[in-house]
């Protein structure tokens, strides 16, 4: 994962133009060694608390693309995406590049159902951009034996929020 805000944040008074130039340059180097082992390096946008670069699901996205390999592609996160406001059109527009997708509540960072955070538009954007992956929980995680049974009740309650929406448009119920 390319996600790490202190490696990629581009310093003060450092090109903006250069940087860009520089991460397109490493993706270049690193996608070709990364296929070869198997390997899919996602790019993750981060909220402009962590990172002053690639802070947008658009802004990663026109990274992958690029780059324009296969071993390089889009990670979103439920949690950066909800905390500066970024664009649920965006993660549709750019689903065909995701391989991963990670998920906190807003604005705890907590696992799903630990904090009153509804994730439904979230789930909504992943069936619309047609995202069949996996979704991981990064999130602060105290009692694990507690929390992760009703973060999966929680998540399933999210999913099946969506997929009833769906069958009700498909059965012409919904507006």
């Amino acid at each position: 994962m390319f996600g790490s805000g202190g490696a990629r944040r581009i310093p003060e008074g450092f090109d903006p133009r250069a940087a860009h130039d520089q991460i397109v340059a490493f993706c270049g180097m690193v996608a070709p060694l990364a296929h070869d082992h198997g390997v899919v390096v996602v790019v993750e946008p981060l909220n402009t608390a962590e990172c002053n670069v690639l802070t947008t699901v658009s802004e990663c996205a026109g990274l992958v693309n690029e780059v324009r390999h296969p071993a390089i592609r889009l990670l979103v996160d439920a949690y950066h995406l909800m905390h500066d406001g970024d664009s649920y059109d965006d993660m549709v527009r750019h689903g065909h590049l995701l391989a991963h997708v990670h998920i906190a509540t807003v604005p705890g960072r907590l696992v799903p159902g630990a904090e009153p955070c509804d994730l439904t538009r979230f789930f909504r954007g992943l069936a619309d951009a047609r995202y069949k992956g996996r979704v991981s929980i990064e999130a602060k995680i105290t009692d694990p034996h507690t929390e992760l049974p009703a973060a999966l009740a929680a998540l399933r309650g999210f999913v099946a929020g969506v997929m009833n929406k769906d069958s009700d448009k498909a059965s012409g119920d919904a507006p």
